[in-house]
């Protein structure tokens, strides 16, 4: 567009000046706007959100500079500078200097600054659903994070492109951490897969709220549970809410079942008595 046709399409309100050079439609994406004039382009959890990538709740808008950025604004008002504080602004320094091209990091670029400000269980949860959707592959991975420090590459040892939603990565990390062994994706014969199986036959099904709403959804998923129990599988389906927000029980569940072994198929009474005539 010519510098004529850009000033009518401002005045005319079909464009809004969003920082010197950029220009957008009065319905572009409003945190990329946002980026832009901070003087940056949208990354991490920011960037992430925008596609179907699994992405927990984040206030702070991410935003990847250039190393000699300055004159930083505030994503709301491009007269006023920056107050990373008021205006809730993560600034994520690019290793290179010079000027921003495009408004959005790529997923994999995004998914190293998650790794960088994010706590490891959550920007694992996204690297898992970015795998899983196929937005990423683990060699892009790989090069964007093989500078990083040693914590964040150790993310990606731990991955799993199975895991089909952010709650699953979360319940699967976290039981791992307590030692308990379990199978992600778990074949059961008359059902299909499973989201976590521990031991022969605790079935964990993780309900993210993104992807479990819908009313034949529901149904299917409770049809699954009842043939699960009608085969002698003990079934629990943890919830967005209950993972999110109330961890301990979940946990004090999955620890009483695991204590009481009824994760594990009874023994048979033929090898009880073939113990005590042994």
């Amino acid at each position: 567009m010519s510098i004529r046709q850009i000033s009518d399409a401002v005045d005319d309100a079909r464009m809004i000046r969003v920082r010197r050079g950029w220009y957008a439609s009065p319905d572009a994406p409003q945190p990329v706007v946002r980026a832009v004039r901070v003087g940056g382009s949208l990354t991490s959890f920011s960037a992430t959100s925008l596609t179907d990538i699994w992405t927990p709740p984040d206030t702070q808008l991410h935003v990847a500079v250039p190393r000699n950025a300055s004159r930083l604004r505030s994503p709301h008002d491009g007269s006023r500078p920056l107050d990373r504080d008021r205006d809730r602004v993560c600034i994520h320094p690019l290793a290179t200097a010079g000027v921003i091209r495009e408004p959005v990091q790529t997923i994999a670029q995004a998914l190293a600054h998650a790794a960088v400000c994010q706590s490891g269980e959550m920007a694992l949860t996204v690297i898992d659903s970015a795998l899983n959707l196929g937005f990423v592959s683990e060699p892009e991975l790989r090069a964007q994070f093989e500078n990083l420090p040693r914590r964040c590459r150790r993310l990606l040892e731990k991955a799993e492109r199975r895991s089909q939603s952010g709650i699953e990565t979360l319940v699967r990390v976290r039981l791992r951490k307590l030692g308990i062994h379990l199978t992600v994706q778990a074949k059961i014969s008359g059902v299909g897969h499973v989201d976590l199986l521990i031991g022969d036959r605790f079935v964990i099904e993780c309900d993210s709220h993104s992807f479990h709403w819908l009313e034949d959804q529901y149904r299917e998923d409770h049809r699954r549970d009842a043939v699960l129990v009608s085969m002698d599988y003990v079934v629990f389906r943890a919830t967005y809410e209950m993972v999110m927000f109330d961890w301990p029980w979940v946990e004090s569940i999955v620890r009483h079942v695991v204590g009481a072994r009824k994760h594990m198929w009874p023994r048979r009474r033929s090898d009880a008595v073939g113990e005590l005539l042994g």
